[in-house]
């Protein structure tokens, strides 16, 4: 829910394309620190073993999938 709001509140700043895509940046960024975080702990597996699995399977879905489907939504008209 965290990582929701920042994209939303970031995105929806400006309505950009760039501001847009920060917030998607953010969003990955905040998703990798906290599940990266709890799964190292709960494991006890190095830290930069999550991140960085966590940050190549969020910037895929959120950065880069994600981003495309907002600007999919927003070129067919739909309100978000």
């Amino acid at each position: 829910m965290i990582a929701s709001y920042i994209a939303w509140k970031i995105g929806t700043s400006r309505h950009s394309k760039i501001s847009e895509f920060i917030g998607c940046s953010l969003a990955t960024l905040t998703i990798t620190f906290i599940v990266g975080t709890y799964l190292a702990f709960i494991t006890e597996m190095p830290y930069t073993l999550w991140w960085g699995s966590i940050f190549i399977g969020s910037a895929i879905s959120i950065n880069i999938l994600g981003y495309m489907l907002v600007q999919v939504v927003k070129r067919l008209g739909i309100q978000i």
